[in-house]
């Protein structure tokens, strides 16, 4: 088993792909305003922005792959 990806819910995306490019992630899916995609610079794993709908409570979803 893999971990293929974790998917994180963020009020503002194109803030976050600041922050999460700033901490060396790749950007390779950018669809605002709703989802940003990066992959690790090293191995296969992906982490998405995925955009909340505005509660107060985030979300997060982990794909993992067989």
């Amino acid at each position: 088993m893999n971990l293929n990806q974790v998917t994180i819910a963020v009020s503002d995306v194109v803030k976050s792909i600041s922050f999460y490019f700033d901490l060396g992630l790749i950007l390779i899916v950018k669809s605002l305003p709703q989802y940003a995609r990066f992959k690790w610079p090293e191995g296969n794993s992906t982490f998405s922005l995925h955009l909340t709908g505005g509660d107060k409570f985030s979300s997060a979803w982990i794909y993992f792959e067989i």
